[in-house]
């Protein structure tokens, strides 16, 4: 594994050798050696090799740039800098967010009364970005745990108050970090491209698969639901229900950027960037998937999608004129994309009312979104 390329726009869709999702056995965590012809699985490897096919080609384009700008409302602040094109990772409150430096280390902001804190570093190097463990369906856990993927590959665990401990394993790709029941959990691509977990008390667990890209968490308020690219470029999912683990379910589409997932209102929702380039969804209520809506866009970059504190649901993406832009979702329906202003050469990160990314001067910048 190496450190992250200078631009990751669509997000870590490791390389696909395999024409549908495999499904093996869980047991023991095994790390077979395995050739990357890529050289880094950061990377998008072959995008032209990818279906061309839209997940609905009667959905109607939509020009990002056509949109009205609310720039100006919005107002862009900047934190830190230079910091790597990787994606800033957030509390679902937006009250922290992480971000990793060019040469690997990580470093932390806070946001208080007084504003955003600097930035504050919180040790070790990392071959990944360093996520914060987000609480999914419960309240956000006072004690802030912190996971990246180190230098020899394996998975790292710290709170504000420890160091730095090995989880082991080996991973090629961004973890995931969740609070759930009551129990924090973390989700990694192994090098067998299998889905790997484990919470902090037990060992590492398989759940196969093959899978092409990062990992993404969401819920519908009982189960939770894991989601990823298959080797066959379509989305895939696997449900917790209670203590057990169902078979992986195919979700379908053509998709070419990791998932990022919201929750709200016991319906959990997943965001990916199609073929054609614009933002398409699925909500997933009571177990029962709601198929693939589009909404349109131009995106250069993967979505970030974030609950807002009124109660909608936002999803973020950097449109072609390296401008972010975003569109909301309330109980009147989805709202027309907007503008936000802004330059930006790395994915956005969300929480809350706050939206992040790094600037194309290498700074990260944040804004509150009303």
């Amino acid at each position: 594994m190496t450190t992250h390329p200078a631009t990751r726009w669509l997000g870590a869709l490791a390389v696909a050798t395999s024409c549908s999702l495999l499904i093996v056995s869980a047991g023991v965590m095994a790390v077979p050696p395995v050739d990357d012809p890529c050289g880094d699985t950061f990377k998008v490897c072959d995008l032209a090799a990818a279906p061309t096919v839209a997940a609905d080609p009667s959905a109607p384009a939509v020009s990002l740039q056509a949109t009205e700008s609310s720039a100006a409302a919005l107002g862009w602040s900047p934190l830190a800098g230079v910091y790597a094109d990787a994606t800033p990772r957030v509390l679902p409150n937006g009250n922290l967010v992480v971000q990793v430096a060019d040469d690997g280390a990580p470093y932390v902001h806070v946001r208080n009364v007084g504003g955003w804190s600097g930035p504050l570093a919180a040790g070790g190097l990392f071959n990944s970005t360093v996520t914060p463990a987000a609480a999914l369906n419960q309240l956000q856990p006072a004690t802030v745990e912190l996971f990246g993927v180190g230098l020899d590959d394996a998975m790292w665990y710290r709170t504000g108050s420890t160091g730095w401990q090995s989880l082991g394993g080996a991973f090629i790709a961004d973890p995931v970090a969740v609070v759930f029941g009551g129990v924090t959990y973390v989700f990694g691509v192994g090098r067998d491209n299998a889905v790997w977990y484990r919470s902090l008390s037990s060992g590492w667990i398989s759940l196969g698969g093959y899978v092409t890209s990062d990992v993404a968490l969401t819920t519908d308020g009982s189960s939770m639901y894991v989601l990823a690219r298959g080797g066959d470029g379509a989305l895939w999912t696997r449900q917790l229900a209670g203590s057990t683990w169902l078979p992986w379910q195919y979700l379908g589409g053509v998709i070419i950027s990791y998932p990022s997932t919201a929750f709200l209102a016991n319906a959990g929702y997943v965001f990916v960037i199609g073929a054609d380039n614009a933002v398409w969804y699925q909500r997933v209520q009571a177990g029962s998937w709601s198929g693939w809506q589009g909404l349109g866009g131009i995106a250069l970059s993967a979505p970030a999608a974030a609950e807002d504190p009124n109660g909608g649901v936002d999803v973020f993406v950097v449109g072609a004129d390296l401008a972010m832009y975003s569109r909301r979702l309330t109980a009147a329906g989805w709202s027309p994309w907007q503008g936000l202003g802004g330059g930006f050469r790395s994915a956005p990160g969300a929480g809350g009312n706050q939206v992040f990314g790094i600037g194309l001067d290498g700074w990260l910048y944040a804004a509150t979104f009303i």
